[in-house]
């Protein structure tokens, strides 16, 4: 019997996929790796983000608690607004907040921290203003475009003189006839 010599085998690729990866399988590894340092990296910069607005969250809870509980004064209530710096997505509800305890504790700066809140809270923080005397909120421009139209018509009224006023109490009266401060208002008028 002869014996057969034996062969190097070599593997050989079976199809096109295997042998793309058998000819980049270094590249694949090292795009994979890049893929899985990039999503460590994000997801480590967004806790590292999540646990600071958190810590600011926290420190204005604590501030507001404070003043809240009697303990308002004016450096506390400026170091209070300084907090909306800290986290600019917080800025106007912090204004609303001091404007508030600014005006409960009768401080003189109530009206203008109420003005200068804007965005969804802004309507509120000028009524308010408007209530405690500002100057600058013309109830007559929220009529047309703020929520609360019937508290504007209302305010408007009030604030009107002459025929003015007299006009102002029939718009307001046909627009919503049914509203109680209409009903408060035109008793008062009449």
């Amino acid at each position: 019997m002869v014996r057969k010599r034996k062969q190097p085998v070599q593997e050989v690729p079976i199809d096109k996929v295997e042998d793309f990866m058998f000819q980049n399988y270094k590249k694949i590894v090292i795009v994979v790796g890049a893929c899985l340092l990039v999503f460590v990296a994000a997801y480590t910069v967004r806790q590292i983000l999540a646990v600071n607005s958190e810590r600011a969250d926290t420190e204005i809870a604590a501030a507001e608690t404070k003043m809240i509980t009697g303990n308002a004064s004016a450096e506390s209530l400026a170091s209070f607004k300084a907090l909306g710096d800290k986290k600019s997505s917080s800025k106007n509800y912090i204004y609303l907040k001091a404007g508030i305890i600014e005006a409960g504790n009768n401080l003189p700066d109530a009206q203008k921290t109420l003005v200068a809140v804007t965005g969804e809270l802004g309507e509120l923080a000028k009524g308010l203003a408007f209530d405690l005397g500002s100057k600058d909120v013309d109830p007559k421009a929220y009529i047309t475009s703020g929520s609360m139209k019937p508290l504007w018509y209302y305010r408007a009224v009030l604030a009107a003189q002459g025929d003015e006023k007299a006009k102002l109490l029939e718009e307001f009266g046909s627009k919503y006839p049914e509203n109680e401060l209409y009903e408060m208002v035109k008793r008062w008028e009449s």
